[in-house]
This record gives C-alpha cells, structure tokens and sequence, in this order.
C-alpha cells in the first residue's frame, strides 16, 4: 500500500505540528514513522550524483517494508507521511513519480532566514554542531559540496524556488498545496481546514492543536544521547496514554524548557548575509505563487 499524499518539507517550518494535527482526522492515517526518508533512499541508489550524505541511517529501505508501514490505515481516505529530505534531495521527484504520478504533495513554506537559524539551533541543541551560526554560514557559502547534510544546508534547504521547480517537472501545480508557517502560527484552523480539502475528508474536524512540535529551544537535558531516549520515550508512550494528557505532558516541557533560558536572537549583520543568499530565490518565488513575500527580506 502506497500513500497518496505526502508532508514534502519544508525542514523546521511545522511539519512535525502537521503530521500531528493530520494524524487526528478520522479519515486520515499517517505513517507510524514520520520521516520514512524512503523516496530520498530510493534517489540515493538510483541517481549517481544525488549528493544525499552516505552517513544517513535510512529507517526504510524496501518497497515491501514501506507498504507494510500503511497497513494500519486500510479503509482511510488519505494515507500520508512526512519527510522534509523530499523537498531539496535530487532525485526524489522522479522516484515519487514513479511509484504515484497522482500522490498530492504538501508543502510549508517558512521565511528561509529564520529557517536556517532554526536549523543551527536544532543542531546545537542535539549535539551536532559546535560552531558559531556565522562559522557555520560562512563555510556553507564557501565550500562548493552540495552533500546533502543539515549542518551544510541551512542555505541550499531554503532556495525553495529552486526545488518547487524540480517538483514541477514531474507534477501538475494542482498536485501540490503550498501553505506557510505564518499561517500555521496565526491562522491554523483555516490552513488545516484549507489542506482537509485538498485532501479530500472532511474540513469540518477540528483537531487539537494546543501543542506546537519540535520547538527549537534550550533543553535542560544536555546529554544528546540522553534527550534521543526521553524522545524514545515519549514517542512510544504516545500509544499508550489519552492524546490530551500526551500533549499537556508536551506543553509542560515546552513551558518549562523555556523557562530557563532562550537563545539570542538572529544579529542584524547576519540577516543581511542571508538576505543576499535568498533575495534571487525570493524573487522568483514571489511571481510563481503570486504571493508578496516582501517581509522575507525585511532586515530588522
């Protein structure tokens, strides 16, 4: 069983709140593994240049174990997943294509600065970078490597113009619903509704959305290894325990975490770096959607 619509990306601009707030809709079922990375494995042995970093542990690596992660959701109107990777990993396109020229994408889209800067945090915070934000763009700019690794690609993941033309070689425009993070902060009820219908369920169900996923603050615990457990953990409690209690357990940590410290925020000389990296992109994005994206560029 194949799903016929996936959470492209975009990294770190919600799609781990979507995952969760699609998964409460009756006639909606989400893969138990959120990111299966399974079409961006599939790229990685199909194309020889796909520059997909060799170091990935692919949680799915065959047809039969990716069908098999759909079973639950027999008799569902929508089967989904959601792998961020899809968005910028060459390749991924043709092999979706392949498998379901009809498969509706979903895409959310966040102002590219503030993505980047989310992305350094989410490494910083798991252990996976010690460099300062500016080291760490710095060498992006300047090293021609396009291996594709969240610690080189707070830049090359936010040229979302870039890869949504990629996309539009193997599927119509009407296969593909673009929506923003903007939206799903200030507006989340009309945007879940908005994809309900895409999606074709019911856009009358109103899931709980108290909790935002993934945020990027400061942890009290340190230990990377420790917080890959405590995530483990509370992932497989989720099974286990009333889905309001799960998410009032989410708030409490969020509160609390937040509580003792944040992180500085983005340094204006850093802003106008990025703004110089994504102005063109933004550009062109601008007059493919038809949107006024003007305030991606503002610099204070």
């Amino acid at each position: 069983m194949i799903p016929n619509f996936i959470i492209i990306g975009a990294a770190r601009a919600g799609t781990t709140s979507l995952y969760h707030y699609l998964s409460q809709h009756p006639q909606v079922f989400m893969s138990p593994i959120k990111e299966t990375l399974f079409f961006a494995y599939l790229a990685s042995q199909a194309e020889p240049d796909h520059h997909i970093d060799p170091s990935i542990d692919w949680p799915i690596k065959s047809l039969e174990e990716y069908q098999a992660l759909f079973t639950g959701g027999l008799g569902s109107q929508a089967l989904g997943e959601a792998s961020p990777i899809y968005l910028y990993a060459p390749g991924v396109p043709c092999q979706i294509k392949k498998y379901r020229p009809n498969m509706k994408l979903i895409l959310v889209l966040r102002n590219p600065i503030e993505r980047a800067y989310s992305v350094y945090l989410k490494n910083r915070r798991e252990g996976l970078e010690i460099r300062s934000f500016e080291d760490a763009i710095k060498s992006e700019i300047h090293d021609p490597s396009d291996v594709i690794q969240s610690q080189r690609h707070h830049i090359r993941a936010g040229l979302y113009f870039r890869h949504i033309s990629r996309y539009l070689e193997y599927f119509p425009r009407e296969q593909i619903h673009i929506d923003f993070y903007d939206d799903l902060k200030n507006s989340p009820k009309d945007m879940i509704a908005n994809i309900f219908n895409f999606l074709g369920v019911n856009a009358d169900f109103e899931p709980d959305i108290s909790v935002q996923f993934n945020k990027a603050i400061p942890s009290l615990v340190k230990n990377s290894s420790h917080r890959r457990a405590i995530k483990a953990f509370t992932s497989r409690i989720r099974n286990w325990i009333p889905q309001k209690l799960y998410f009032s357990l989410l708030n409490f940590q969020n509160r609390v975490n937040s509580s003792v410290s944040s992180y500085p925020p983005l340094s204006k000389d850093m802003r106008l770096i990025l703004h110089d990296q994504f102005f063109e992109d933004i550009e062109h994005l601008q007059r493919l959607l038809q949107r006024d994206l003007s305030n991606w560029l503002a610099i204070e």
